[in-house]
């Protein structure tokens, strides 16, 4: 399952002790986050218990993107205790995103 996140809710998710949080960061125009959104739905199961999968939409919440540096989409930033850790631009695929976030 993945998380629609914004700002309310990101706070809790990311707070000291919490799963690190996997977040998608797409644009409901963008033709590659469509392709990529299958991909990211599928992998949030195989992380269950071990990361939270979130996704947010730059032109709904800028302010997240803006957070975290996102200026093209796809993008996905892996947040421990409230800090980015690592972040990719682009595709991946699900082998790659479960590396990405160190499965």
């Amino acid at each position: 399952m993945t998380v629609k996140l914004n700002p309310e809710n990101f706070a809790q998710l990311s707070s000291p002790g919490s799963l690190p949080l996997v977040i998608k960061f797409f644009a409901t125009w963008c033709g590659p986050c469509k392709m990529f959104a299958p991909i990211y739905e599928s992998t949030a199961p195989l992380a269950e218990g071990k990361a939270v999968f979130a996704e947010a939409d730059i032109d709904r919440f800028p302010e997240l993107a803006e957070k975290f540096g996102v200026m093209s989409v796809p993008t996905v930033v892996l947040v421990r205790d409230g800090e980015p850790i690592k972040k990719q631009v682009g595709m991946m695929s699900a082998n790659q995103l479960l590396a990405f976030i160190g499965e």
